[in-house]
């Protein structure tokens, strides 16, 4: 009976060990850390809490300032119908600052104003901001500048036309299929693999003319940060830390997830902090680039990043939507993380969590039910 166990155990390491080899053989190493991250904890793709299954770099808060509070405090409910959205879609965080004080938070599964949580795609809002501190810096000298000059090893047809601005504006014409959950995507690859840059170099080429057609590509925020890499000369933590972070005067540290140990920031995901920190972005593009008084962005900038520029739907980085009768821009990331700015209101709301709804009209309902519960709220 032992002999026979020992042998299904021998067997099966056997077969573990040539799965791997097959994996590292063809490529596919990444898999290895996808399932450990998601499939063996419940998950079907990432999640917002998975950051113990990656290697990360601290951003410290080298200026903390706390944020004020309204007298109003949370005085008021939320509408109901915005509290039965948020608690649909698993938010373990909201919170609603209006001129420039926090009206309203509120917590949910053991979160607090102190948790991280992983932004996803806010982080290209974030990246595309760093870009522009660096143009301010003169380490960039525009948005006009060719990624070539910073990234010349870059592959395909028209790599030699492909402008930073693109990168940012999402019509760069990358070979890139954005496919967050499909295990053999290039998403898939660049979130759990292990080596950005060759991946963004070797199997990222310019298929297309940069500038002529919005396609939402990852790929393009990571050839972003890669660009701001060399510009500054140093990893985009200590660039945030020494810049934006200390700017927006964070309370907290924050982190940014890396390929590998020691290795380069993915870019256009995974910059993780909490929804009091986070908001504070949102009040520095709501202030046309100013933060308590000092200038930290130029206003122009600002101006430009939230207009529609190659979809009406996008701008520089921000996702615009034109459906409501009062402006409206935020950052994004895919499980429903968002920090919504509403300018004729003087308002940013911020929602984390773990499930967000469907897109309709490029926009996820659950974020337009938030925009409608926040303008009922904001009547009273």
């Amino acid at each position: 009976m032992l002999r026979s166990i020992l042998k299904i155990l021998g067997y099966l390491i056997l077969f573990i060990v040539l799965i791997y080899l097959a994996l590292v053989g063809t490529g596919n190493a990444h898999l290895i850390t996808a399932v450990r991250a998601t499939y063996l904890r419940g998950h079907t793709t990432a999640s917002i809490d998975d950051y113990p299954y990656f290697d990360t770099r601290s951003i410290p808060a080298r200026d903390p300032q706390p944020l004020w509070e309204s007298r109003n405090y949370n005085g008021s409910e939320i509408p109901t119908g915005l509290r039965k959205v948020l608690e649909e879609t698993k938010t373990v965080a909201f919170l609603v600052i209006k001129n420039d004080s926090v009206l309203f938070e509120e917590y949910w599964d053991h979160y607090s104003d102190t948790s991280h949580s992983n932004s996803f795609s806010m982080a290209k809002s974030i990246t595309t901001i760093l870009t522009q501190m660096a143009i301010q810096e003169d380490y960039i000298h525009s948005w006009e500048d060719l990624v070539k000059d910073y990234l010349p090893d870059l592959k395909g047809p028209y790599s030699d036309s492909l402008r930073l601005k693109h990168l940012s504006a999402m019509a760069a014409g990358l070979r890139w299929d954005e496919a967050y959950s499909a295990p053999f995507s290039i998403t898939t690859k660049a979130y759990f693999g292990n080596d950005i840059r060759a991946l963004m170099i070797n199997e990222v080429p310019v298929v297309d003319a940069p500038g002529h057609e919005f396609q939402y590509q990852s790929g393009a925020t990571e050839l972003l940060g890669l660009v701001l890499r060399k510009a500054v000369g140093k990893d985009m933590t200590t660039w945030v830390a020494n810049t934006l972070w200390k700017d927006v005067h964070a309370m907290e540290d924050a982190f940014w997830y890396l390929d590998r140990e020691n290795g380069v920031e993915l870019a256009y995901c995974c910059y993780a902090s909490n929804a009091r920190d986070f908001s504070r972005l949102g009040s520095l593009m709501l202030n046309h680039g100013r933060f308590r008084g000092e200038q930290v962005l130029d206003s122009t900038f600002v101006e430009r990043a939230t207009q529609p520029m190659y979809s009406p739907n996008y701008g520089m980085g921000f996702w615009i939507d034109p459906s409501f009768d009062e402006e409206v821009y935020y950052f994004r990331g895919i499980l429903g993380q968002y920090i919504i700015v509403l300018p004729q209101r003087n308002m940013v709301v911020v929602r984390l969590g773990k499930e967000r709804k469907p897109n309709v009209d490029s926009h996820p309902e659950d974020f337009r039910e938030i925009v409608r519960g926040i303008q009922e709220f904001d009547k009273n």
